[in-house]
């Protein structure tokens, strides 16, 4: 599929922005380096990284060095944590227009539901007519990705940045991380802005922050 095409499928289906969720440390690197880096890249010139979940399945299906982005704001959907990280990158739609001579592919589940002997047109939509049907904006299983990229997907289409906010018991590990986030992007002359994500009560964030502080510590480490 080309790139135009998917774009004006995502648009028809209400999708203006993309999003991109990781941890502190490794979003530092992001923005020191220019841009959205795949974890194979950042891997290869040892740049600092957290190790992610869904490493070892990456490598088996080959997808190491693909960079993925979500349809909507998981954290905000869930009402929960999102696995990933605390730093939420906010892009708009035409972050495709970029990277229009990388395959952008969109799953049809999560990578961590494929089995080895599913063929390629079942791990993605294959053509445009499938992918018009068949996706759903705000369904976790359909990630955008683009395939095989080993360059920065850069900031120009960068709309905010979103940083978990943990809870009182939490602020020193936040402060922390929000000061070298903030201090990072002045730095590199990013003129984005940063907003702090303040949730419902019922968002189920909220307990996990505040009743484990060693799970918050290493959500917000910086190092």
């Amino acid at each position: 599929m080309k790139v135009a095409e998917v774009k004006k499928v995502l648009i028809h289906k209400g999708v203006t922005e993309l999003f991109h969720v990781n941890s502190v440390i490794t979003s530092l690197t992001f923005i020191n380096n220019g841009g959205l880096l795949s974890r194979e890249t950042v891997e290869k010139y040892n740049f600092p990284q957290t190790d992610q979940q869904s490493d070892d399945i990456d490598k088996k299906f080959n997808i190491y060095n693909d960079i993925f982005f979500d349809s909507v704001d998981i954290h905000e959907r869930a009402k929960d944590v999102n696995n990933y990280g605390v730093i939420t990158f906010v892009y708009s739609v035409d972050v495709l227009d970029e990277v229009a001579d990388y395959d952008i592919c969109i799953t049809q589940e999560n990578p961590a539901n494929w089995d080895e002997d599913i063929p390629y047109e079942e791990r993605y939509f294959p053509d445009v007519d499938s992918l018009y049907y068949g996706f759903h904006k705000g369904d976790f299983g359909n990630h955008i990705t683009v395939r095989n990229i080993s360059k920065p997907i850069s900031f120009k289409y960068l709309k905010k940045i979103i940083i978990d906010n943990p809870g009182e018991d939490g602020q020193k590990y936040f402060s922390l991380a929000y000061e070298a986030i903030k201090d990072s992007i002045e730095n590199n002359n990013i003129n984005v802005p940063i907003e702090i994500r303040e949730c419902p009560p019922k968002c189920k964030c909220h307990q996990k922050y505040e009743t484990n502080i060693r799970f918050t510590y290493h959500r917000f480490k910086i190092r």
